[in-house]
C-alpha cells in the first residue's frame, strides 16, 4: 500500500525534477500517485458520511481539498490537449511545431503533413533522441484515436506541450 511520505516524495520529486525519478518512469508515478488519491478520497467520503464528530467533518473536508488540489495539479503536469485540425494548420503555420505521424509506414509515404516525421515504435527511441521537448507536438494518426495513446506516451516522455489531432489525417486530407 501507497503511503503519504511516498506521495510526498513524488510530489517533491516532480515540483524539483528529481532525477531519481527518471523520464520513462514519470507517467507511471503519476499513475500511481492518481489511483492512490482517487482510493482516498473514496474512504475519506465513506468517513464524512459516517462521522459524527464536530471536528472530523472539517478535517475531512479540508483533507478532501487538498487532495482535489494535487490531482487538479497532476492532471495538468500528465495531460495532453485535443486539437482540431484548424488549431493544428494554425500551429503549423507559426513554424514552431514539431509534427508526429503515427501511421504505417506506406501510408506515411503516400501522402502526410510537410515537415511531419514518421514516429513508430521502431523510431520511438531516435525521435525522443532528436526532437525538441520544449517545442509544441502534434501527433496525427488516421483518425484521431491512436495519436492519443501517442500523445499520452510523449506527455511521459517529457515534452511540455503535446496536441493529438482530432479527426487525424483522413480529416486534414479533406480540408488542406
Amino acid at each position: 500500500m501507497l503511503c503519504w511520505h511516498t506521495v510526498a516524495a513524488v510530489v517533491k520529486a516532480l515540483q524539483w525534477g528529481n532525477a531519481v525519478i527518471r523520464k520513462p518512469k514519470l507517467a507511471k508515478c503519476i499513475a500511481i500517485v492518481s489511483s492512490y488519491y482517487r482510493r482516498c478520497q473514496l474512504h475519506i467520503a465513506r468517513q464524512l458520511a459516517t462521522c459524527h464528530s464536530g471536528a472530523g467533518p472539517c478535517e475531512v473536508r479540508s483533507t478532501i481539498a487538498a487532495l482535489t488540489n494535487f490531482q487538479n495539479e497532476l492532471e495538468l503536469i500528465m495531460t495532453y490537449k485535443c486539437i482540431s485540425i484548424d488549431e493544428a494548420k494554425a500551429l503549423i503555420d507559426s513554424d514552431e511545431v514539431t509534427l508526429a505521424d503515427v501511421r504505417d509506414e506506406g501510408s506515411f509515404l503516400e501522402s502526410n503533413i510537410p515537415n511531419a516525421v514518421h514516429v513508430t515504435a521502431e523510431t520511438a527511441a531516435e525521435f525522443l533522441a532528436g526532437a525538441p521537448k520544449d517545442k509544441p507536438l502534434i501527433v496525427y494518426c488516421y483518425h484521431g484515436n491512436s495519436s492519443k495513446g501517442a500523445a499520452e506516451y510523449f506527455v511521459g516522455e517529457g515534452f511540455a506541450e503535446v496536441y493529438s489531432m482530432d479527426g487525424g489525417f483522413e480529416e486534414w486530407r479533406t480540408k488542406y
